[in-house]
């Protein structure tokens, strides 16, 4: 379970945001297909589902608990939340939610807005007291007007979410916009995600970066990778990959996944410095280390393929299994190949189904494909054209390419479901149009099977010429042959 973000009060308390990590890999292909680059990175969004960014705790060493009991027994707010925060977290001393709470009654007592704000999330989430969301409300409208940002953040996902309050985006955005002005770089992120994705807002792309720029000014760590990746894919700036880099390595300084991540990738990759696969190893390690997915993926990527390490396919495995431990679809999908392949000369066809299960759970295309190849072809389970057909529906319904091609090759067969032609051929076309290259094979022998008319020949022609560019050679001689052929006519 991930904790939710508690705010930080004065003293030496500190906290550090955990962007959503960013760079995604699957196996095959290029290197580089596998990691994805810099530039095609999902930006990381402070959680939008609970009334918290999602942080972690750093590490407290230099927080000396003498300092908070001190503070504390002098009816120092700050230093009773700083105090509560690690009973909370259990840094220092034996975790003790409850004493945590005390601690935060007290600091809110003495008008210390971190500590009603973190008491609120206590009823928030309905930890050492019972969920309650009116409760959690009125301690955010307190620590607000104590001039608590993160307060009042937390105060405005409620009216965004509609928890306990009735749903209101201009009510919420103006609280975002005052806890952004109350310098917490968090919920500056969370306005510039809101913006760029149009969520509850208009769309704007130039407000986005500013507050973006605005997060990472304030030393928010999933600001500047947010802001790093606009320069990346060079979205409302000019692109600028060496720029991109300098913003990744404050986001990684930062404790962001996300930020270390995608330093890896621009090192893996060599954009806006040099290809160097031992500092990209190193930041994926660090990324991983942050509980990142996709950083825990890209290394099993590097172990599997041997770019800056000897390959070693036990340690791919683990970073595979790690990153769907994570909840990474697509960390579960590697994991199933590696099994399906075998380890060595060892295959595992139940454990290579477990992981597509999981991939395909979490709605990861690939792994529902994984999972109706096992099932379609009897490999180690009784062959099941019904249980097929439901994985590659799914599989095509998550836009993966070759579930929509095995799904119309059952379907045109008549198996596990009745004969349906017309229903073969769009789901061939949304193969292709999904750049699956036997999708758009298919296609084309389809259409070629009508010489009736020209425009359909030339058609076909199309639908093999993109079946050779991407790759399959049964594309390019049928492509060669019907031109050759329309030509002759």
């Amino acid at each position: 379970m991930v904790m939710p973000k508690f705010r930080v009060c004065l003293l030496l308390a500190a906290l550090a945001l955990a962007a959503s990590s960013a760079g995604a890999s699957t196996e095959g292909g290029g290197f580089f297909g596998e990691k994805g680059s810099p530039a095609d990175v999902v930006e990381s969004l402070v959680n939008l589902g609970n009334s918290y960014s999602r942080r972690v705790q750093r590490d407290y060493r230099n927080a000396k608990k003498v300092f908070y009991e001190k503070a504390c027994s002098l009816n120092r707010g700050s230093g009773c939340t700083g105090l509560g925060l690690l009973y909370l977290s259990g840094q220092q001393v034996a975790k003790d939610e409850h004493r945590a709470r005390e601690l935060f009654e007290k600091a809110c007592s003495l008008e210390d807005g971190a500590g009603c704000g973190n008491l609120g999330e206590l009823y928030y989430v309905g930890t050492d007291v019972a969920q309650n969301y009116q409760k959690a409300r009125e301690l955010y409208e307190k620590a607000c007007r104590f001039e608590d940002g993160a307060g009042c953040g937390s105060l405005g996902n409620m009216y965004a979410l509609g928890r306990g309050v009735r749903q209101s985006y201009p009510k919420a955005f103006e609280l975002f916009e005052k806890a952004c002005a109350l310098k917490d770089g968090s919920w500056c992120n969370n306005l510039g995600y809101r913006y760029s994705r149009g969520i509850g807002v208009r769309e704007n792309g130039r407000k986005a970066r500013a507050f973006f720029e605005k997060a990472c000014d304030l030393d928010d760590g999933s600001g500047c990778t947010n802001l790093g990746l606009r320069y990346a894919r060079g979205i409302d700036v000019r692109k600028d990959s060496a720029r991109a880099v300098e913003l990744f390595e404050k986001a990684c300084s930062l404790e962001s996944a996300g930020g270390c991540n995608s330093l890896g990738l621009m090192h893996d990759k060599g954009e806006g410095v040099r290809q160097d696969y031992a500092k990209s190893r190193a930041f994926f390690e660090k990324a991983c280390a942050l509980e990142s997915g996709e950083g825990c993926n890209n290394l099993g990527v590097m172990y599997v393929n041997g770019e800056g390490v000897a390959k070693d396919p036990v340690k791919a495995i683990g970073y595979y299994e790690k990153a769907c431990a994570l909840k990474l679809g697509r960390g579960c999908n590697n994991a199933g190949i590696r099994y399906m392949r075998g380890i060595g000369e060892r295959k595992d066809l139940a454990r290579a189904l477990e992981f597509f299960d999981k991939a395909c759970a979490l709605k990861f295309g690939g792994g529902c494909f994984g999972a109706g190849v096992i099932h379609a072809g009897g490999m180690g389970v009784e062959q099941d054209f019904a249980k097929a057909f439901s994985y590659y529906e799914k599989a095509c319904g998550f836009r993966h390419g070759g579930g929509c091609n095995n799904l119309a090759n059952l379907v045109s067969q008549g198996r596990g479901v009745p004969k349906d032609a017309a229903k073969a051929k769009e789901f061939y076309g949304k193969a292709c149009a999904l750049n699956d290259n036997v999708g758009c094979f298919n296609m084309g022998i389809i259409t070629s099977r009508d010489k009736s008319d020209e425009k359909n020949q030339a058609l076909a022609k199309k639908y093999f010429g993109k079946s050779c560019d991407l790759g399959y050679q049964k594309g390019c001689d049928r492509y060669a042959r019907l031109n050759s052929s329309l030509k002759a006519n």
